[in-house]
């Protein structure tokens, strides 16, 4: 098989998986809410926390986590099993194209009019699947800024922009869990980044104003729970 298709299959597998809007989902299904009409209209875990509370959030975050993890091991094992004598770095590389992919899916999702996510849950999600060291970091980071800032919006930032510097880290390369750690991987991260951050420019621009608010979970309450 040509080296070329598998590359192809993981950006098709990976914008398809990617394009699953689990907050959509999750709201329409469990809640019968349509969250793109509740709070900010963002199809992401933060908004269905804050419209629907703490649980519907969480599944909608492991939603996204998994959806990611779900596309790349996908390719990674038609790569292993499809092509048998191929470089090793070419599997890395198709693992990598098909995160970005899952990453565009689940912003611009052809499932929900290609109005998703602002990519900071498949980032996420990818890292876990692929570098437990850049995980610690993202992790740590993320939760120092909430504790101190309670603001999703700016530790979300913080966090992709601190992963992305210690990715180009040659110490990093010992977390990595199946594929090669290389500029590739960590050009992936960069790239992933520059999304989240270009997805978060109303938040920047509230930020600088400081008008944007603290998070909160919507408090459950019998109406709710019997939706």
């Amino acid at each position: 098989m040509n080296i070329y298709l598998l590359f192809i299959i993981g950006l098709v597998i990976g914008y398809f998986f990617g394009s699953l809007p689990g907050a959509l989902i999750v709201g329409k299904i469990f809640y019968k809410k349509d969250v793109r009409t509740m709070g900010s209209g963002n199809l992401g875990a933060t908004n269905v926390a804050r419209s629907l509370g703490a649980w519907p959030g969480f599944f909608t975050l492991f939603f996204d986590f998994f959806k990611v993890i779900l596309a790349t091991y996908l390719v990674y094992f038609i790569a292993i099993n499809c092509y048998f004598d191929v470089n090793f770095d070419y599997v890395s590389l198709s693992f990598c194209l098909t995160g970005l992919a899952t990453c565009i899916g689940h912003c611009f999702p052809i499932f929900a009019n290609f109005k998703g996510g602002k990519c900071v849950s498949v980032i996420g999600g990818f890292v876990i699947g692929s570098n437990w060291i850049i995980m610690l970091i993202g992790l740590l980071t993320f939760i120092i800024t909430m504790l101190i800032k309670k603001i999703v919006s700016l530790s979300s930032i913080i966090m992709a922009i601190v992963a992305t510097i210690f990715c180009f880290f040659p110490f990093v390369k010992h977390g990595s869990f199946i594929i090669n750690y290389s500029l590739i991987y960590s050009l992936t991260i960069l790239i992933m980044a520059i999304i989240l951050i270009a997805r978060h420019r109303s938040n920047i621009i509230k930020l600088i104003h400081h008008e944007e608010k603290k998070f909160t979970f919507k408090k459950a309450n019998k109406n709710t729970s019997n939706q």
